[in-house]
């Protein structure tokens, strides 16, 4: 009965909250307050600005290391010509811009003591409103002991309610928030773009309201993670031993409608994209749980907690959460390494301890800030009282960037992170140290229990800082390196360096497989000469990279004699009625169609042995696997078993079916789709006919490996989880400093549309226009989704228009002579979905093509999206721009044009908006694409909610009348993008690596 009571309490206080919203519009359009005590900077002029003490901003440096300088608010000079009118602003006589041009202010700055002093509450919550044009507005509410603005200690970002006006104003909220954290006070609130925005970008401001909210602040008492409910409460978190606000692990609660979209999309993503077999069948879990978890969450850290466990228990470690990052990596008082105990741990045997063979063993120490010092060889053998294995399966699995598709991994991984586990979540640790390596009982052995975490609060509460920490470095996943003498770094690429060690051991070491140029030769000649008897690789810290790299290991120990292959495909589809028997036969049948080959059969390929002799045939090899993902897991397989009939034992198999959709960076909204992958002795045993896809395409067998330049020509796949981001070489730029994902949107502004349901009509936004002498604009309001107004169910994983690069949903742009192209994203009001989503920005004087590949399954398919140019669009501009949907299928691919919906035109903020929208009858078994091609020139091209969906998704009739086309066969244009595509090596890499700390 108590239990279903407090459901019920708690569905009423979501359904019917205890306070009025912020603000509402009143019968003139107006925004009103109607909270007691709350107060309002309207943005009217300068004075209200003076009386907080309020500072104007400007990031000036390298976006990467932004500094913020700042300059007292002393007259109206802020506002001048940036100054909008009553008429244009929603609350009060007018409103503020910010940015939009070189030199110009880009954000406001209230030093926190002024502005506490007008709370007459410990506790408030912080809204305000903001129209972009360009540029998405961050408010950042910082704690610290700055003079300024100090938000090293604790930060707390405000997302956007789901609150939006008719005229393109976006209500955004920190939530409730108290004064101060563990003694250390508010030391500014900052609302500005970010330092990576253009300088012709900004976004308007209004309406700052300060809001007293009841209840009374999270007590820093002392906790633990096991009692954290009880003693810290649902709004409270566990870190250094005692309670801590959760908006300072976890950031703001998202809206009910955006919870439930955030959980739909994940459920959409694990059972209808993700091609890993494993972590569908994982994703049961997810399906159950997530729907009453996002209904019943009253507060951030029981729903992200939750949801971020359920993400990562898709078992898929190219899979990440995003924003808000893992607990372990936040602030309060960013650390790391061996911040709190001054040493660093390694899975390993405590063979001198009855009970506990296998845990975790000091193998790095230095001085510890803690006042116990640690020495190699300790072993950790409870925390707070548990098992270290029992209390690390708690906490790790819920706070990880990402698990390991492999659970007997996880003690590696785990290992890398665990010293900042203790920092951040333990109370105490006991140690066990032994006094020689054959003496460990009666005086010979020491038991130390060492508090972690009081001295490090201590340390930290009042002064918002860990402060200096002496011997302090980073923690690996190596006990100790296999070489001492080290090749030189290459750029962009994981290093590969040997040397022959103990007689006659040709020791090789690297961290993952990414390289293109440098990496296989670099392997290759590691092995020239005298023939290797002997091989040890150490891949402990194995972050994956190129599948081509790794079989250029294979092929120099793995003969044809003992052979072994392995296959790439792409999911099986959406829809589930693809098996991979099914999708094996359409693999096949596209290769020996004639006319077909891998290119025009999409993502599939595959690999097997066809050295006769290679050159360390016989060798007897040793692989060190730890933290090991993706390629580096495949090289160790794929040479496991190099002498015996039998190559894989069948439980290796299922653990590596690595299809995946994972997070390119936390910070970018950028989702990539692995292959589904299979292990086999020969093609045969994989359901592929005995010739090899050179045959098939007029080439001769394989005779050794091919150069670097020509795998890459043929377009052989990639497999990665760690390391440094590439992109044909180059470190890929990251345009915002604000970390995004799924939950990142609730950061860009706002949509126009409150209905979750797929492809509605969305609400125009209304552009500014001259002041009316009829009065004041009739504002409405309504309540906008995560995406806008496009669904959740979208086969376009990356709806932003992020960078670009190769795989499954993302974007790739190719310019009419072959050469990858570069474009941008705009944040804007002014558009059809509005902010919600951003505007794929395309400036290129060439004729170019973008490219979006979707997952397979029955059709029919809708594609969707919104086209404008700067010179305000128009039937000339229509006519540069060509939009078409791709199917593939056993015999290859067709197309289907998708054409322009007459009745869809939008004039939004001086441009004609044009919307394309079709459906293509299908079906799709093995995947299709997007395809948009532009004639180039001088125009400047604007996309926005780019949208393919199976028509059995929609729930419903669209409310535009759809085309149905006849497909047709490829034209020259879309088959050469469509070739480009394929062709390029696929790159992963997350944004924080395992074991580093937040940027």
């Amino acid at each position: 009965m108590r239990r279903s009571s407090t459901l019920v309490a708690a569905a009423l206080a979501i359904v019917f909250p205890t306070t009025a919203r912020a603000m509402e519009l009143d019968e003139t359009g107006k925004l009103r307050s109607a909270r007691p005590g709350a107060f309002v900077v309207s943005f009217d002029d300068a004075a209200s600005l003076i009386a907080l003490e309020a500072r104007e901003t400007r990031w000036q440096g390298n976006p990467w290391e932004a500094r913020l300088v700042t300059t007292p608010v002393v007259g109206d000079a802020l506002f001048g010509a940036s100054r909008l009118s009553a008429y244009d602003a929603p609350e009060g006589l007018g409103a503020l811009s910010l940015g939009g041009a070189a030199g110009r202010p880009t954000g406001v700055l209230f030093p926190g003591k002024p502005l506490l002093a007008r709370v007459a509450s410990k506790r408030f919550s912080l809204t305000f409103w903001a129209r972009s044009a360009g540029a998405t507005s961050y408010l950042t509410a910082g704690y610290g002991t700055g003079a300024v603005f100090d938000d090293g200690f604790a930060r707390v970002v405000a997302i956007r309610s789901g609150r939006e006006t008719s005229d393109g104003w976006t209500e955004f909220t920190t939530g409730t928030i108290d004064a101060e954290v563990w003694g250390v006070p508010l030391s500014g609130v900052l609302v500005a773009t970010s330092p990576w925005a253009p300088a012709t970008s900004g976004f308007a401001i209004d309406a700052l309201e300060v809001i007293p909210e009841g209840g009374s602040p999270v007590a820093p008492v002392a906790c633990t993670q096991a009692n954290v409910e009880s003693t810290c409460g649902a709004e409270g978190d566990c870190q250094y031993g005692h309670c801590i606000p959760g908006f300072a692990a976890w950031g703001p609660l998202p809206s009910r409608l955006h919870r439930e979209q955030l959980v739909q999309r994940w459920i959409h993503l694990a059972t209808r994209v993700q091609g890993d077999r494993n972590a569908k069948a994982n994703a049961k879990a997810l399906v159950t749980e997530g729907p009453p978890l996002a209904w019943y969450a009253t507060s951030a850290r029981p729903f992200f907690t939750r949801l971020h466990a359920l993400v990562n228990a898709l078992r898929d470690q190219h899979t990440q959460f995003g924003y808000p990052s893992a607990g372990l990596f936040f602030p309060v008082a960013f650390g790391g390494g061996t911040a709190t105990t001054g040493a660093c741990f390694g899975p390993g045997r405590h063979d001198l301890l009855e009970g506990k063979p296998l845990g975790y063993v000091v193998y790095g120490a230095t001085k510890s800030p803690v006042g116990t010092d640690l020495k190699v060889g300790d072993a950790l053998t409870a925390i707070d009282g548990q098992p270290p294995l029992e209390w690390v399966k708690q906490q790790w699995a819920p706070r990880a960037g990402s698990t390991p598709n492999d659970p007997s991994a996880d003690l590696g991984w785990s290992a890398q992170g665990l010293s900042w586990m203790l920092e951040k979540r333990a109370k105490t640790v006991e140690i066990t140290r032994c006094a020689a390596a054959d003496r460990c009982t009666g005086a010979d052995r020491t038991v130390l229990t060492v508090n972690v975490a009081d001295p490090m609060y201590d340390k930290v509460k009042g002064t918002g800082s860990l402060g200096s920490l002496p011997g302090y470095f980073w923690c690996s996943i190596r006990f100790k390196n296999a070489i001492d003498k080290f090749a030189p770094g290459v750029p962009s690429e994981n290093t590969v360096s040997g040397q022959v060690v103990r007689g006659d051991v040709l020791a090789v070491q690297f961290d993952g497989t990414y390289g293109i140029e440098e990496w296989s030769p670099s392997m290759r000649k590691l092995f020239e000469g005298a023939p290797r008897t002997k091989v040890l690789f150490d891949t402990r810290q194995g972050n994956g990279g190129h599948g081509f790299n790794a079989q250029t290991v294979v092929d120099l120990l793995r003969p044809k004699s003992q052979p072994i292959a392995q296959l790439l495909l792409p999911s099986a589809g959406w829809d589930g009625a693809g098996t991979i028997t099914s999708l094996l036969a359409a693999y096949d049948g596209c290769l020996t169609s004639g006319s077909g080959s891998s290119y025009t059969c999409l993502f599939g390929d595959h690999y097997s042995t066809e050295e006769p002799t290679p050159v360390a045939g016989g060798a007897r090899v040793a692989f060190l696997n730890l933290a090991d993902v993706s390629a580096n897991d495949f090289l160790a397989r794929l040479v496991k078993g190099a002498h015996q009939p039998q190559a894989l034992r069948p439980a290796h198999e299922r653990r590596l079916r690595l299809g995946l959709v994972g997070a390119a960076d936390a910070r970018r909204l950028g989702w990539r789709q692995h292959p589904d992958a299979r292990l086999g002795v020969q093609r045969r045993s994989l359901g592929l006919a005995e010739r090899s896809v050179r045959e098939r395409e007029g080439r001769p067998p394989r005779r050794g490996r091919r150069p670097a330049h020509e795998r890459r020509a043929a377009g052989q796949g990639h497999l990665a989880r760690g390391g440094a981001r590439l992109a044909r070489g180059r470190p890929r730029r990251r345009r915002c400093a604000v970390r995004r994902s799924l939950v990142g949107l609730l950061l860009i502004g706002c949509g126009s549309s409150s209905e979750p349901t797929p492809i509605p009509t969305p609400t125009a936004v209304v552009s500014t226009v001259p002041p009316s002498p009829a009065g004041p604009p009739r504002r409405t309001m309504t309540t906008v989704g995560l995406f806008g107004g496009t669904s959740m169910d979208n086969l376009i994983l990356d709806p932003t228009f992020d960078d670009g690069g190769p795989g499954i949903g993302l974007w790739i742009a190719r310019a009419s002579d072959g050469s990858s192209m570069s474009f941008a994203q705009r944040v804007t009001a002014g558009a059809p979905v509005g902010a919600s989503l951003p505007v794929g920005v395309f400036e290129e004087t060439r004729a170019y093509t973008l490219l979006a590949q979707v997952v397979g399954g029955a059709g029919p398919y809708v594609a969707r999206l919104w086209v404008s140019t700067e010179a305000g669009g128009g039937d000339s501009a229509l006519a540069q721009v060509k939009v078409s949907l791709a199917s593939a299928g056993p015999t290859g691919l067709a197309s289907t044009d998708i054409p322009v919906a007459p009745d869809a035109t939008r004039v939004l903020g001086g441009r004609t908006w044009s919307l394309f929208t079709g459906e293509a009858k299908g079906p799709f078994p093995m995947g299709g694409f997007l395809i948009v091609r532009v004639k180039g020139g001088k125009q400047r091209f604007y996309l926005q909610a780019p949208e393919v969906l199976p028509r059995a998704l929609l729930g419903g009739t669209p409310a535009l009348s759809l085309r149905k086309a006849i497909a047709r066969p490829l034209d020259a244009d879309e088959a050469a993008a469509i070739d480009h595509a394929r062709r390029l090596p696929l790159v992963y890499a997350p944004s924080v690596k395992k074991g580093q700390g937040p940027p």
